[in-house]
């Protein structure tokens, strides 16, 4: 698992999100695909690693699996 700064140099000096600063030309931190799909990657192996089938309906999977 990696922090959004992995993917993008406009994260914060720890790596983490950032919001824009139009005053200062500051830019947020970008919604990244790549990110994204890391985070559903993890979460989805975590899920199934449990034993739990992926519900889409059920918003308490990872609870379950924790």
């Amino acid at each position: 698992m990696e922090k959004v700064g992995a993917f993008t140099d406009r994260a914060t000096d720890n790596g983490e999100w950032r919001p824009g600063n139009p005053a200062s030309g500051q830019q947020a931190t970008p919604m990244l695909a790549a990110y994204f799909n890391m985070l559903q990657r993890e979460l989805v192996n975590l899920v199934m690693g449990a034993g739990l089938t992926l519900d889409k309906n059920d918003d308490s999977q990872i609870f379950k699996a924790i």
